[in-house]
């Protein structure tokens, strides 16, 4: 069994090992010990500290402790409260107990890390007062033991949150374990002092804990490991290590003192942060977009790989450049005033359009969108946005508005054209329902005519006439017959032939035409000609032959001057064919519109004289009979147009 002084030097070297400073006072409230993390937040050696009063210590730290705590504790209450040290500007959690001998012992924890963490951790977790609960609940068992007098240093071991054993270099051999590492550890004392604390870490971490184990050195003597080991439910859970090296007068390593913390939590956290970091990079660098960052002062600070196709520059190249070394020339000074509007804002803007020089001189237009960013105080820390080339989307909405022009334009050329195209068929259908007005007219006047004709030729017959009214009355009959035959070739025309070819006789047809225009001819004081060769019948369809001749002679017509003309009309055979040409000495027809007379509406009358339909109708009929039609012009000099006929 070891001495009273062998477990006190023991303990002693516990607690030499624990971060946490530990001052015992006695009834007097004058320090009777502390340990070498007291001395280093003190900031004075040891001798120095011993037998001073604890307000005088307490002094060096430039920070006075609640009187009011302190009383409580000397009325025999446990108390916890925190200070700030103004001269060390660091936070310490002070636990005061005190003891059954009398006196009390504190024991001051440096929370200076937990209290920066705290503002790191509400930005990325928003959440640190249950961890500083926790970290305080496990502080309170450690502060516990401190109530026991002879086992006060053992106890404090044993009740603290992070695991504490001693090992052999090299070997390993454990020597001194807490209660705490048992219970993590699922093990007994029994079955763990005396053998090596490899078989806790897993295989292929041992190596490189080992490694870090061979830096100990007495100029270099604490090293922190963090490895994986197997808990107590042989689940993998991450530690760190604080490794002290305890060293002999010779600088020779003798003992190992390790104090671990579990951090699988913070692992597992900083391995779900990786992860998320991966996802959003990944988002990032796949996005089609350049995505940006930018500081308070508008500098880059973040631009993803995109940035190069975008403006051909690398994001290498433009971080910690200012945006406005994209600007265009010239365009320098509105781009400033539009970005210090939008940035003096600091609110949202999206499809914010702006010219983008790149890298090879060339102008782009892009779409940019930014949202800024502060701090958890307020501040404005800078923008975070994209980019979007949308000159394509500009040039392809360009090319559709010049392409919506032009359909507008065609669509009002059509229109006027479909507008002119009805103007000429409704005067087509006046026409129509003149012929057949002229027909139900010819019908009408046909039965009055005859009982002319009768009365006429019945007065011819007497004998009691004389010489002027008989030659009176062979002029009424002359003039009688040409009404009956002009009212029978208004009848041919009305009424619909069956479409079949006959034997037709061309001059024939010609007369009973030019006899209906006689009247027209005198009153244009237009001279008619006639030609006839000696023709043969041919194979026509009658009524479809007289429509061509009529358009022809009406054409003709029209084209005379108003002072007069003369219209020739001329026979002859070629061949197996008959040719009729019809001629004027009118206003002739100009080279580029002799190419389209025979287009369907196509006219140089006006709208109330000419459909444009007659040639091309004209046209059609010969190419049915399989005929030829030809037009020969000078402009001034009147036209002539001959149809080809085949006999047969």
């Amino acid at each position: 069994m070891n001495s009273p002084e062998s477990d006190e030097q023991q303990l002693n070297a516990i607690l030499e090992g624990i971060i946490d400073g530990f001052i015992v006072c006695d009834g007097e409230w004058r320090v009777r010990s502390l340990n070498s993390a007291a001395e280093r937040i003190l900031g004075s050696d040891r001798l120095q500290l011993l037998g001073l009063g604890l307000w005088d210590v307490l002094s060096n730290l430039a920070v006075a402790p609640p009187a009011d705590q302190l009383k409580r504790v000397a009325a025999g209450e446990e108390r916890e409260f925190e200070i700030f040290s103004e001269l060390r500007q660091r936070w310490y959690i002070c636990r005061c107990v005190p003891q059954y001998s009398g006196g009390i012992s504190l024991c001051l924890h440096d929370i200076t890390a937990q209290k920066e963490l705290e503002n790191d951790q509400l930005q990325v977790e928003g959440d640190l007062e249950q961890q500083v609960v926790a970290r305080t609940v496990k502080l309170e068992s450690t502060l516990k033991a401190l109530r026991i007098s002879e086992e006060r240093y053992r106890s404090v071991v044993e009740d603290q949150t992070e695991v504490i054993c001693r090992f052999r270099p090299g070997t390993g051999t454990i020597t001194f374990v807490n209660e705490v590492f048992c219970r993590f550890f699922g093990k007994t004392r029994g079955e763990l002092l005396g053998r090596g604390w490899q078989p806790e870490a897993l295989p292929e971490d041992i190596s490189m804990v080992e490694r870090q184990l061979h830096r100990l050195s007495p100029t270099n003597p604490v090293i922190t490991v963090e490895n994986r080991v197997y808990n107590a439910s042989a689940n993998v859970s991450w530690m760190q290590f604080v490794n002290r090296g305890l060293f002999d007068q010779q600088g020779r390593l003798v003992e190992i003192q390790a104090v671990g913390r579990d951090i699988t939590e913070r692992k597992k956290l900083e391995e779900e942060l990786r992860h998320s970091e991966e996802k959003f990079r990944a988002l990032v660098e796949s996005s089609s977009d350049c995505i940006w960052e930018i500081d308070a002062d508008g500098n880059y600070t973040y631009l993803s790989p995109k940035c190069q196709d975008v403006v051909g520059y690398s994001p290498e190249e433009l971080i910690g450049k200012s945006p406005f070394c994209l600007v265009p020339d010239g365009k320098m000074a509105e781009i400033s005033e539009t970005m210090a509007a939008v940035i003096a804002a600091r609110e949202p803007f999206s499809s914010l359009e702006l010219p983008v020089r790149h890298r090879e001189g060339w102008e782009l237009n892009a779409e940019v969108s930014g949202v800024p960013f502060f701090s958890l105080a307020g501040e404005y820390l800078g923008m975070r946005g994209i980019t979007r080339d949308i000159t394509k989307r500009i040039e392809t909405e360009e090319q559709l508005k010049h392409l919506y022009s032009e359909l507008e334009r065609r669509v009002e050329r059509r229109t006027l054209e479909l507008q002119e195209t009805q103007k000429k068929y409704l005067h087509a259908e006046k026409l129509s329902a003149i012929g057949k007005l002229s027909a139900s007219i010819a019908h009408e006047l046909g039965n009055p005519l005859l009982g002319i004709l009768f009365a006429l030729k019945s007065l011819r017959n007497k004998r009691e006439l004389t010489d002027d009214d008989r030659q009176l009355l062979e002029t009424a009959l002359g003039e009688s017959e040409r009404v009956r035959r002009l009212i029978a070739t208004l009848r041919d025309f009305e009424r619909p032939s069956p479409g079949k070819r006959t034997s037709t006789d061309l001059h024939k047809s010609l007369d009973s035409l030019l006899l209906m225009y006689q009247s027209e001819f005198s009153r244009k004081k237009i001279v008619l000609l006639r030609d006839y060769a000696d023709l043969p019948e041919i194979m026509a369809v009658p009524d479809q032959i007289k429509q061509v001749f009529l358009n022809l002679l009406t054409n003709a017509v029209d084209a005379c001057r108003p002072s007069g003309g003369e219209i020739r009309v001329t026979t002859r055979r070629e061949g197996e064919r008959v040719a009729v040409a019809i001629s004027d000495d009118g206003i002739g027809i100009k080279d580029e519109e002799a190419e389209l007379i025979f287009q369907p509406f196509y006219t140089t009358k006006s709208a109330v004289t000419g459909t444009g339909l007659g040639l091309s109708v004209s046209y059609g009929i010969v190419k049915q009979h399989h005929g030829e039609i030809r037009v020969s012009s000078r402009p001034g000099a009147g036209a002539t147009i001959t149809v080809f006929l085949p006999i047969k």
